[in-house]
């Protein structure tokens, strides 16, 4: 049984159909990873107002019309927003000097800050008033890169009042209060809007809770999608290449000098690819799903080098054996590079199941 399998795994149907389905497996595990929505990025912890603050309090819909992001980037991660952020209160209720106190940022550290805020645009609406403000705001965002260059983001914009306590104003919004002038933001589409609106809270004494700022909030959750490819074809199809061309070089002959030679060229070519990676990727310290999966198939990789130099070795030592002997080292040191073909199968098959469920 074990010679019929070896006899099987040895035939070059075998060897390039497995390969050829390993790697169309990738492909479109890959793809299906690229178009299904994955973001880890966590939202700002915000509080909710209780009915009783909501009947207090003046109850002020804020919503947002952003017209382009002039400065876009998740890898920095840096954001230069041109929107019109408006409030709709009702009529005399309270000061406008007090609404337009209002900051915009993505999360608690703001970065530079509005860089223009226009004076009110005023428009009554039967009993309420609707106030506009042109806004360029500049900020930095918090995001998680752990499965890049798969993953996506989501895009927390704060609106909030630091000069007003909830008990004062109550921020109410709908998705629909977010609008685009266009949808699509330098390769990145807007996929989902949500809205959350509550308060904040910023503790002055941590053991005095009398000692607790709040301030009203509404958030817009933006979840955006990279529309390119440029990533993808640039990281892995070079890699899996580099590795499917190592993989080869079982292929040859147990007592080819043209198997060393075609790995020793190779490992080098696909250790310093992660020179490529890391220009590609953002700056962090922990490792991404394209880093995990690197040295997984350069750990393969060594695996083939390393036996490929033993091979190399024992072929040199038998030389003075006999014919026989000879004859079925050759034969044990070829069932040992199948089983090693058949290892890195299983090896790339897990991989493969591991982006799946990632």
């Amino acid at each position: 049984m074990p010679g019929t399998l070896f006899k099987l795994v040895r035939t070059t149907a075998f060897r390039f159909s497995s390969i050829s389905i390993m790697f169309l497996l990738l492909l479109i595990v890959i793809a299906y990873q690229h178009l299904r929505f994955i973001s880890y990025d966590v939202m700002p912890k915000i509080e909710q107002v209780d009915a009783k603050t909501q009947k207090l309090a003046v109850n002020v819909e804020v919503g947002c019309h952003i017209f382009n992001f002039p400065e876009f980037s998740f890898k920095t991660p840096n954001f230069l927003m041109d929107a019109v952020v408006w409030f709709k209160i009702p009529v005399a209720s309270i000061d406008l000097r007090v609404i337009e106190q209002f900051t915009i940022q993505n999360s608690l550290l703001q970065g530079w800050g509005l860089l223009y805020h226009s004076a009110p645009i005023i428009k009554i609406i039967g009993n309420e008033i609707l106030v506009s403000y042109h806004v360029q705001t500049k900020f930095t965002g918090e995001f998680q890169y752990r499965d890049f260059p798969l993953s996506d983001h989501t895009l927390h914009l704060i609106i909030q009042n630091r000069s007003v306590v909830p008990e004062e104003i109550c921020f109410h919004a709908k998705k629909e209060n977010l609008s685009f002038s266009q949808r699509t933001f330098h390769s990145w589409s807007v996929k989902n809007v949500t809205a959350t609106t509550g308060f904040m809270g910023t503790m002055l004494q941590t053991d005095n809770p009398n000692f607790n700022m709040t301030y009203p909030v509404a958030i817009f959750s933006i979840d955006f999608n990279e529309d390119g490819l440029n990533n993808l074809f640039s990281l892995y199809f070079p890699l899996f290449i580099l590795f499917f061309i190592a993989l080869f070089s079982l292929f040859f002959e147990i007592d080819d000098t043209q198997r060393i030679a075609n790995i020793i060229s190779l490992v080098p070519a696909l250790v310093l690819f992660k020179l490529v990676i890391n220009s590609v990727a953002p700056d962090i310290s922990y490792i991404t799903h394209i880093d995990l999966l690197f040295y997984a198939l350069v750990g393969l990789s060594l695996c083939i080098m390393l036996f490929q130099m033993y091979a190399m070795l024992v072929l040199q030592q038998i030389k003075t054996l006999s014919s026989d002997a000879q004859v079925a080292l050759k034969n044990s040191l070829r069932n040992k590079n199948d089983i090693l073909f058949i290892f890195t199968l299983i090896v790339l098959f897990v991989v493969i199941c591991w982006l799946l469920v990632r």
